[in-house]
């Protein structure tokens, strides 16, 4: 299966959530809705760390109010979904994952309870052309769980199989048995802590990998002329050296993430400028529902 024919199959139904593995997928999935229509569909949704803060928190609402008044709306969304959005879909497909990021997703469907359970499916599919899960998330989560659940194993909310799922994973962590080159859920971190030395274990925790993007500053063009001079005002002051908390309350509504790589080639392209230190202003294509789309 496809993520084309994932998209197909949601857009059989009136209202669907789709959520996948990475902001590449989420834009296919997007771009192949759009595909029988030239205009754009209010009705046709699309969410990731590429649109910024303030254009997240529009899709959000308007998604929320689609649904509320049983208008038509499909929504493809990144991970970011996952946590603190309380949408509420009849039906959603999720990209194999973790059972916990897939059970978080499966939360989005039937949400208030308003449903029929037989009327309100999440369906978990393995698209061949999607990012591999073990790219997103921990590697040692993502042996743990395939190993577990899965077509003709465990439901992703099976408690005994949730139990050892989540035994065997930090097992898998810990000790001599990390996988994690730098230690950093294993017996570096474990050293450190013993030794107290705790600013070298914040350098090394991570439990979300996310040292591969970069944010940047996206003022959108369609914004009202009067938040767009706010916004430039807030990075000119930046630029000065010369910022206010106020300042930075600004800029976040205008925030956006893009892998480290396309930032190194928008820089080089007069995409994207510096601004100060290791934040950047994008100043590239903005697409109206995408954000900042990844060079073709």
């Amino acid at each position: 299966m496809t993520l084309a024919s994932i998209a197909a199959e949601a857009a059989e139904h009136d209202q669907a959530l789709v959520v996948v593995n990475g902001t590449k997928d989420a834009s296919l999935v997007h771009r192949t809705w759009l595909s029988t229509n030239r205009d754009e569909n209010p009705g046709v949704l699309h969410l990731s760390t590429r649109m910024t803060g303030g254009h997240r928190r529009e899709t959000i609402q308007a998604t929320k109010q689609r649904l509320e008044e049983g208008l038509d709306t499909l929504l493809v969304s990144t991970s970011l979904i996952e946590a603190g959005v309380s949408l509420d879909f009849p039906r959603g497909y999720r990209a194999r994952s973790t059972p916990e990021s897939e059970q978080q997703a499966a939360g989005r469907v039937n949400r208030e309870g308003k449903r029929p359970a037989k009327d309100s499916v999440m369906t978990i599919f393995d698209p061949q052309d999607g990012l591999n899960p073990g790219v997103v998330y921990n590697t040692c989560a993502i042996a743990a769980a395939s190993r577990r659940f899965g077509d003709g194993l465990a439901d992703p909310d099976d408690l005994e199989v949730l139990r050892s799922y989540y035994q065997h994973r930090y097992r898998l962590q810990a000790g001599q048995h990390s996988k994690d080159p730098n230690g950093a859920t294993g017996e570096v971190i474990e050293a450190l802590r013993a030794k107290l030395h705790y600013p070298e274990v914040a350098h090394r925790m991570r439990l979300i990998d996310n040292e591969h993007s970069v944010a940047v500053v996206a003022i959108r063009p369609r914004l009202e002329e009067k938040i767009r001079q706010a916004a430039q005002t807030a990075v000119d002051q930046l630029r000065r050296g010369l910022p206010t908390p106020a300042t930075y309350r600004t800029l976040q509504e205008h925030m956006a993430s893009i892998p480290e790589r396309e930032l190194e080639l928008a820089l080089n392209t007069g995409h994207a400028i510096e601004i100060t230190g290791d934040l950047y202003q994008w100043v590239g294509p903005y697409h109206a529902q995408r954000g900042i789309e990844p060079p073709a």
